[in-house]
C-alpha cells in the first residue's frame, strides 16, 4: 500500500516543481551580433549626411556609434554628415557597438564612408 501512495505523489512531485522554476526562470537572452548599413557609402565634397540603419540581430537595447571624424551617436538608427576635401577622397572608418543583458558586439567596417572631390 505505501507504494501506491508514493506513485500517487509523483505527479504532485513534478507539477510543484514545474510551477517552482516558470515563477522564478527568466527568458534566456543571447548576445546581440552587430551588422548595419546605410544610405549610400560615397558622397560628393563638400559633404553630405547618411542614414545608417542597425540591422543587428539577437535584440540590442543600447547603441554606440561612431563614425571615424570625431561624431557618435546613440541612436538606433542615426544620421550623421560627413565632410570631405576638394582636392583627393576622403574615407571614413565607422564603428557600431550594439549589446544587451547578455553583452555586446561591435562592428568596424573601415573606409566605408568615401567623400569624394568635384
Amino acid at each position: 500500500m505505501k507504494k501506491k501512495n508514493r506513485a500517487c505523489l509523483y505527479p504532485l512531485i513534478i507539477m510543484g516543481f514545474m510551477l517552482l522554476f516558470s515563477f522564478g526562470c527568466k527568458k534566456a537572452t543571447i548576445r546581440p551580433d552587430a551588422a548595419f548599413s546605410c544610405s549610400s557609402s560615397t558622397i560628393p565634397f563638400p559633404s553630405g549626411a547618411i542614414t545608417f540603419t542597425d540591422n543587428s540581430k539577437n535584440s540590442p537595447t543600447s547603441w554606440y556609434w561612431v563614425f571615424g571624424d570625431g561624431g557618435t551617436s546613440t541612436d538606433q538608427n542615426p544620421v550623421h554628415t560627413f565632410y570631405g576635401s576638394s582636392y583627393s577622397d576622403v574615407y571614413y572608418t565607422v564603428t557600431l557597438t550594439v549589446s544587451n543583458e547578455a553583452g555586446s558586439s561591435s562592428l568596424t567596417i573601415p573606409n566605408y564612408i568615401r567623400v569624394r572631390p568635384n
